[in-house]
């Protein structure tokens, strides 16, 4: 789905991620035995490339931080918000922040290295929107503008500067399907 935007979460990361081969380095070196030996700029570089092929819809990733914002939950109650019903929230300026963790795991001459659990911090600034609600789900989000930027994390660690993506005129109507619940 992220085509529909022209972006995905992996088109918010730098082409060179600074702080990676370090990161993994690290990592091998917090391992037993004779995996600090291994080659960590190689193991870094697949894990750039694992990186940057994640095909992941920043705007989906998102309306599923919004569903879980403390002023919607009203929404999911069926007695003040009847079924059927559609609802409009609208927002002013909101910052959103949501992560998803890719985990990598590579054999290197016939050795299984342990996983590697990287977060992927995505925070967009919306400016406008309007949010569709029906039956206790996010159906819609309309107008506005938004931007993002996105940080590779390895443990607490930002890999990387934050490259921001321009300002997005957000399209005149995008639908969830399936509708994201309201908890």
């Amino acid at each position: 789905m992220a085509e529909a935007y022209g972006v995905s979460v992996s088109g918010l990361l730098p082409d060179h991620i600074d702080r990676l081969t370090a990161g993994v380095e690290q990592h091998l070196l917090d391992q037993p035995g004779a995996l600090a030996k291994l080659g960590g700029g190689w193991i870094a570089s697949r894990v750039a490339a694992q990186v940057k092929s994640l095909d992941i819809d920043p705007f989906e990733l998102i309306a599923k931080a919004w569903a879980t914002a403390r002023e919607l939950h009203g929404y999911a109650d069926a007695k003040l918000h009847p079924p059927g019903r559609t609802e409009t929230m609208w927002l002013g300026e909101h910052t959103l922040t949501a992560a998803v963790n890719p985990v990598f795991q590579f054999t290197v001459a016939g050795v299984k290295l342990p996983e590697m659990r990287f977060s992927l911090v995505l925070t967009a600034a919306l400016r406008s929107a309007s949010l569709s609600i029906r039956d206790g789900a996010l159906i819609a989000a309309a107008a506005g503008d938004a931007s993002a930027t996105a940080v590779l994390k390895y443990r607490d660690v930002d890999l990387h500067d934050p490259l921001p993506l321009r300002t997005l005129r957000l399209p005149g109507h995008k639908d969830f399907d399936p509708p994201l619940r309201i908890p």
